[in-house]
């Protein structure tokens, strides 16, 4: 059987290319060949509360091989919270009930002070007592995470992560995208989508729980976006820097469309940074009800809709744009549809070619008449977890290619992909190439509002249902949130 270096050198960077860094450091032991055509690579670097992931950027921004790779800073804005509130939920009070472990309270107090972290009850599941009543691995977990909250707070209390992410804006030559981040584990229980260093040097039983107590624990904690306002600022004030690309993730909580501050603040900030910079990539997150992603109060005001044209009208250079929001959409509240083209100025965006929406409620008209207004360059439309307040996929499908005449010349329509949330709130249905055929006529609808599937989580009325969108069996690609967010 041929090894590795029976390969083509070409081959082998292509599969070399698909490998992370420890995958690539036991490869290069194997043999000499192997070590010398297996280049570590370093493209990503990180900012956090935490002295590991800073002192890393630091020490990579002085590498002289390293420094030229990094083109991408991840900022990741969570942080661990005391929780005065909680010592051990009932159920960890009735588990030692039942083995007989005397004077509860005494015993955790002398560990934890009374005060507890909030992921403290997530690693007790793992290790709720020792033999004896024995409290030493608590210890262990109080000692290291109380380490971690004291080193978290003197560098948010210094500034020390703006500082290095000030430093980093100047060290690396060749940085050109900035990602901000809510990098807590998935609902579907996948790993974390950023290994940082520090989560790398944690053990297994505290990584699975970074930094959440349980998965919807970060809810509780409305996140001050600190990185997002520190990174705005600081790309705002220097032009000497050469980062065309800035993602606010959609698992990020997202920046308040009410907040005018963000928008009008004395040094305006982001309208600065969209002014000196020519953005080519922009993908950018809402907060469009609070800390309650099922609630309706996310209504556009005219002067919403007006300062973020306004403001987003300044990117002119971009080529890829996508917009996120927190919200679960549903059309049972058609009050909150968002009009498409009272926001987005794509009048500026002639070079544009991707447009991405994530859950949206969208009128059909507006969205038919946005459509039309894109530039000849648009060569991708991607709509996720998308309703229509006033019809239902199925019949938008088919006036949307009426309208823009997909289906009398499908060669003019770009690469379409439309995703739904599934039953499941891990899960989603994607369609991509099924789209293509049925405008070109070569298969049926993909939609349907058939059956008894609520499941863009519309109401179920007992009159005047709302039927929810679904997908005809055998139509789509079911994935979780592992694939991608």
């Amino acid at each position: 059987m041929a090894g590795w270096t029976h390969l083509a050198n070409e081959l082998l960077c292509a599969i070399f290319s698909l490998l992370p860094n420890s995958d690539l450091k036991s490869i290069r032991l194997t043999c000499k060949f192997l070590y010398t055509v297996t280049p570590l690579r370093l493209s990503r670097v990180y900012i956090s509360p935490f002295k590991r992931d800073l002192d890393t950027l630091r020490s990579v921004a002085y590498h002289p091989v390293f420094c030229n790779q990094v083109i991408e800073i991840v900022w990741d804005d969570r942080c661990l919270h005391l929780d005065d509130h909680r010592v051990i939920s009932a159920t960890h009070y009735n588990e030692f009930k039942r083995k007989n472990t005397e004077s509860f309270y005494e015993m955790l107090a002398d560990v934890a002070e009374v005060t507890c972290l909030a992921l403290w009850a997530g690693c007790f599941r793992e290790y709720p007592v020792g033999e004896n009543g024995d409290l030493g691995k608590w210890e262990q977990i109080h000692h290291l995470l109380m380490r971690l909250f004291y080193e978290q707070q003197s560098t948010l209390e210094s500034y020390e992560d703006v500082e290095t992410f000030r430093f980093a804006l100047q060290a690396f030559p060749h940085l050109r995208r900035v990602t901000i981040a809510g990098n807590c584990e998935t609902r579907s229980g996948q790993p974390h989508k950023y290994a940082t260093p520090l989560m790398r040097s944690l053990p297994p039983w505290l990584l699975e729980r970074w930094p959440c107590r349980i998965v919807r624990f970060c809810g509780l904690y409305k996140p001050p976006l600190r990185g997002y306002y520190a990174a705005i600022r600081e790309l705002s004030r220097s032009s000497s820097h050469s980062v065309s690309e800035f993602i606010v993730e959609p698992t990020y909580y997202g920046a308040d469309h009410q907040d005018f501050r963000l928008f009008s603040s004395p040094n305006e900030h982001l309208t600065s940074f969209f002014a000196r910079n020519p953005l080519t990539t922009l993908e950018y997150t809402l907060n469009l009800c609070g800390s309650r992603p099922d609630c309706s109060c996310c209504q556009w005001t005219d002067i919403t809709k007006q300062i973020f044209k306004m403001t987003f009208s300044a990117t002119e250079t971009l080529e890829h744009f996508a917009l996120n929001t927190n919200m679960k959409p549903t059309r049972y509240y058609s009050d909150i549809a968002v009009p498409l083209q009272g926001i987005l100025p794509v009048q500026h965006w002639r070079a544009l070619r991707s447009f991405s929406l994530r859950g949206f409620v969208l009128m059909l008209k507006d969205t038919v008449l946005f459509l039309s207004s894109l530039p000849s360059t648009i060569a991708s439309l991607e709509f996720h977890h998308t309703v229509f307040c006033d019809t239902t996929w199925e019949n938008a499908l088919v006036r949307i290619g009426h309208e823009l005449g997909w289906s009398s010349n499908p060669s003019t329509m770009p690469a379409l992909t439309i995703s739904l949330r599934l039953g499941d709130p891990c899960r989603r249905i994607v369609l991509c190439d099924e789209l293509g055929r049925f405008f070109e006529g070569g298969a049926e609808n993909p939609f349907t509002t058939e059956g008894d599937l609520n499941e863009d989580g519309a109401f179920s009325l007992p009159i005047g249902r709302i039927r929810a969108d679904a997908v005809r069996p055998g139509f789509g690609c079911v994935l979780d949130e592992f694939h991608g967010v």
